[in-house]
């Protein structure tokens, strides 16, 4: 019977401590109580941008309040350029440091030829004065440690800088030397 009651007792203060989130003071050894990290977005670096395409990093923050580094959280993703589907990312593994800041970065490489029609049509954009695209990132970080599993959202939208007119002269330049 005292055996019945222990693991009663025991259980009842293991869910307790997981749903009053009294996270790592709470500590059976081996056993942690995971609190939820945040990861928000905090900025998309233009790292280059040429008439074949633009090379992105979007960047975000995360804050691991656990007392252990995380190295398997993982991030899917979508990127739309334009209302096109362009990119697409899955299970992206992403280290997370014990008690502190991380910053995540995802480098893609964005053509333009998935975001135009056709050459003509990026050069007319060009031409017309048009700077750049709009873009949605669209993700969400998951995370599972011990029997616990979170998932984070992410949700981004901003513009997507175009060439220059004198980077696509450039370009002809390249690809037609004899003009």
């Amino acid at each position: 019977m005292k055996r019945i009651f222990f693991w009663a007792a025991f259980s009842a203060m293991l869910v307790m401590a997981i749903f009053a989130g009294e996270a790592e003071a709470f500590d059976l050894g081996f056993l942690h109580i995971v609190k939820k990290p945040k990861i928000a977005f905090d900025r998309a670096e233009v790292k280059s941008v040429s008439a074949d395409g633009a090379v992105v990093e979007f960047v975000f923050k995360a804050d691991n309040p656990n007392s252990f580094g995380v190295d398997h959280v993982l991030l899917d993703y979508d990127l739309s350029v334009d209302g096109q589907k362009v990119l697409s990312g899955r299970d992206v593994k992403i280290p997370l440091k014990a008690k502190g800041a991380t910053e995540v970065r995802q480098t893609v490489e964005i053509k333009f030829d998935k975001v135009f029609a056709s050459a003509l049509d990026l050069a007319r954009a060009v031409l017309e004065g048009k700077k750049s695209v709009p873009y949605a990132f669209e993700g969400v970080f998951k995370l599972d440690v011990f029997w616990i599993s979170f998932t984070i959202p992410i949700k981004e939208n901003g513009d997507l800088p175009l060439p220059t007119v004198e980077d696509l002269g450039k370009a002809i330049k390249k690809a037609l030397p004899f003009f």
